[in-house]
């Protein structure tokens, strides 16, 4: 039976996934809690944190180094973050792909294939392992929605894409039609359509891969909160762990172990999801298939249809003094409503249904705005994160490089920007606060405020044309 003892302040049953958790123990294959580390004991590869990062490491090393002794270290349990709390998008795209661009702005065909082929990738790795985690590759419609000026950032994105070396086969525009013919959003002046997104039941997959990296012979600790990390050692407050490589898998949570300072910032994101819907409410709004749907607001929205027809919606938020990832998932009144205001102005047939549920979680933020692997070949200890929001994607990608980097292979991915072989002193840190508060506060505080200009700008525009038409 899965563990349910977690920190007391934790309201676990306000999140979806969490809360289908008496779906999942019919699982017979459910895999069992993992005992808390104590005493001492010594291994080839230690891994910090349960979240997919780390999970897919240990896979990935234990795939390509069977003789591998692998052990994992989990504060709480393996999900407890934002590995079993997110939006569930799986993306064939990771943040910061123009800053890997050649000379001439082209991202290579190399890098391209290799980012684009994520979702075919994961597929086999689920079907090796036998893992259903509601998967459904229905593409994506990234829309102009709420007001005009999003047409213009849309087409200029797409734009870029272009310069990159994207094809129409990897990202092309809908007219307005076509657009509302997959999501019927609100005043829709168009989108981008890409077939490289799916969607998936996060904590079903988290579940899925612990159990895969149980049978491989990883060996997982939960409960277990690390203290310290130095080179070849970890002490948690229960013992000391040897390991001749240490892999830190914690992104936003990390907890003060890396004392040069924050290195990853932890912005927070608020998601709320509804009652299920009934099939004439689907077939108003669209979503066969079941694409994501995201509309270019500053916000960076994430829709998607869930696999028992409820609708989750998911935006970016805040930021918490100190650098403080969440630990209580909760979502204020003023978090809850936003998110419910913006589904309702997308879709105004949501106004009579219920919301269910709703959670929150950390996103990590690198200095540098991309996701990297930092290797410090001296120490040898490695780091990996910062995917800003894209991460169920991002991890499978960055974990496998982990993997071949350590098993000395010469991959696409070990040729990649994003492997650093360099001190762990050398990595980007944020300035101490107040700066990171100050900032983010007000760059969202100014992102609200155009948007609410935007809105006001086209309602006031259009008022005369629906008073004419009523």
């Amino acid at each position: 039976m899965l563990d349910t003892s977690l920190p007391a302040n934790l309201s676990r049953h306000q999140c979806l996934w969490w809360d289908s958790i008496g779906d999942l123990l019919a699982l017979a294959d459910l895999p069992e809690p993992s005992p808390r580390f104590t005493g001492e004991a010594r291994c080839d590869v230690s891994i910090v944190g349960g979240g997919l990062s780390g999970l897919w490491s240990a896979i990935w090393l234990k795939t390509l180094i069977p003789d591998l002794s692998v052990v994992l270290v989990e504060q709480y349990q393996c999900g407890f973050g934002a590995s079993g709390r997110n939006g569930g998008w799986l993306m064939g795209s990771i943040e910061g792909m123009s800053s890997w661009s050649d000379s001439s702005g082209v991202l290579s065909a190399d890098l391209r294939e290799t980012i684009t082929t994520i979702i075919p990738e994961v597929k086999t790795q689920l079907d090796r392992f036998g893992i259903d985690c509601d998967l459904s590759h229905g593409g994506g419609a990234l829309a102009a929605a709420r007001y005009p000026q999003q047409a213009s950032r849309a087409q200029g994105f797409l734009r870029d894409l272009e310069r990159l070396g994207f094809t129409p086969a990897d990202y092309h525009w809908l007219d307005a039609t076509a657009a509302r013919a997959m999501v019927n959003v609100r005043g829709c002046a168009g989108a981008i359509y890409t077939p490289h997104i799916a969607t998936i039941h996060p904590l079903k997959l988290v579940l899925g891969l612990k159990r895969a990296a149980l049978s491989l012979g990883v060996t997982i600790y939960e409960n277990s909160p690390v203290c310290e990390v130095n080179a070849g050692t970890l002490r948690t407050n229960g013992g000391t762990l040897q390991a001749d490589t240490v892999i830190i898998a914690t992104e936003g949570y990390a907890n003060g172990l890396d004392r040069k300072g924050v290195t990853t910032l932890p912005v927070q994101s608020g998601i709320v999801a509804t009652e299920p819907l009934t099939s004439s409410q689907w077939a108003e709004l669209g979503f066969q298939n079941r694409p994501v749907f995201a509309d270019f607001s500053r916000f960076s929205t994430y829709l998607q249809r869930t696999a028992d027809d409820r609708l989750v919606v998911g935006a970016r938020g805040s930021y918490q003094w100190g650098a403080k990832p969440s630990l209580t998932f909760d979502l204020s009144a003023r978090e809850q409503h936003a998110r419910i205001k913006l589904a309702t102005q997308l879709f105004p047939l949501l106004k009579g249904v219920s919301f269910t549920h709703c959670w929150g979680g950390s996103v990590g933020v690198t200095r540098a705005m991309r996701p990297e692997v930092v290797a410090d070949t001296q120490r040898k200890l490695i780091c990996l994160g910062g995917y800003i929001g894209e991460g169920v994607g991002g991890s499978f990608l960055m974990a496998r490089t982990v993997a071949e980097h350590l098993a000395g292979l010469a991959t696409p991915r070990t040729s990649a920007p994003w492997l650093k072989i360099r001190p762990m002193e050398h990595r980007l840190t944020w300035p101490p606060e107040p700066l990171p508060w100050l900032a983010i506060t007000a760059l969202r505080g100014l992102w609200d405020l155009e948007d609410q200009w935007l809105r006001f700008q086209y309602w006031a525009r259009s008022w005369p044309i629906r008073r004419l038409n009523e």
